[in-house]
C-alpha cells in the first residue's frame, strides 16, 4: 500500500485554503446579507441584538441628523428611513428615529456581529458612559416602535422587557425596503457614512 506523500508547498496550499474558508465563514457570519453601495448589511440578527456603537454629525443621507432631536441611528439599510425604534439595554430604553445609513459592511466582519450606530445621547442613555465603540461589546436589543411615546428614554417593568426582546427576536427577518440603498451620490453628500466607529483597543 503506498501512501501519498505531501510536499511542502502542497502542505501549504492546504493550509491556506483551509484559512480562507474558515475566514470566509467567519465574514459572511457576521455581515447578513451584504447590499448597497456602499457595502452594508441588510440581514437582521434573528435574536434582535445588536452591538452598539456611536456617532454624531449634522448631514445624515435621511436629511439633518439632528432634526427630531438627538435620539438617532444609522441602519436605513434594514429598516428605512424615519423608521422609529426602541433600543433596550437590561431595561433601560431609547425611542429614537433612524436618520442615516450604515455602517459599512466590514465594521460588522470586525464586531463579529450586527452593529446598531447611534447617536452620542443614545449611548449616553444606556450605558451611562460617553463613547460607544463595538469592541465595548455592548448589547443591546433593537425593535421597530409601534408606541406613541416621544423620542428619548424611558424604562420597562421586567414584565414588559421580557415581551419586548421576544418581540424583537420574531420581528427580526430580512427585508430591504425600496429606498434603504444608498447611492454613491448620496453616501458622498452624507458627512455621516461612517467607515469605522469609535473602537476601543
Amino acid at each position: 500500500l503506498q501512501i501519498p506523500v505531501l510536499t511542502q508547498t502542497k502542505k501549504n496550499m492546504l493550509h491556506y485554503a483551509v484559512f480562507a474558508a474558515f475566514l470566509a465563514f467567519c465574514v459572511a457570519d457576521s455581515c447578513l446579507n451584504p447590499c448597497g453601495s456602499p457595502c452594508a448589511c441588510c440581514g437582521q440578527p434573528s435574536n434582535g441584538e445588536y452591538f452598539l456603537t456611536d456617532f454624531d454629525g449634522s448631514s445624515c443621507s435621511c436629511g439633518a441628523c439632528h432634526e427630531y432631536g438627538p435620539y438617532f441611528a444609522a441602519d436605513r439599510q434594514r429598516f428605512g428611513c424615519g423608521t422609529s425604534l426602541n433600543v433596550c439595554r437590561n431595561g433601560k430604553c431609547v425611542k429614537l428615529r433612524v436618520t442615516d445609513y450604515g455602517p459599512s459592511c466590514f465594521v460588522e466582519r470586525d464586531a463579529g456581529g450586527s452593529v446598531l450606530d447611534a447617536s452620542p445621547a443614545t449611548c449616553q442613555a444606556l450605558t451611562g458612559g460617553s463613547s460607544c465603540g463595538w469592541s465595548d461589546h455592548f448589547r443591546v436589543t433593537v425593535g421597530v416602535a409601534l408606541d406613541d411615546r416621544p423620542y428619548g428614554p424611558f424604562t420597562m417593568t421586567p414584565e414588559e422587557y421580557a415581551n419586548f426582546t421576544k418581540y424583537a427576536a420574531e420581528e427580526s427577518q430580512f427585508h430591504v425596503s425600496e429606498d434603504s440603498i444608498a447611492t454613491d451620490a448620496e453616501m458622498k453628500a452624507s458627512a455621516s457614512l461612517r467607515a469605522h466607529p469609535k473602537t476601543k483597543l
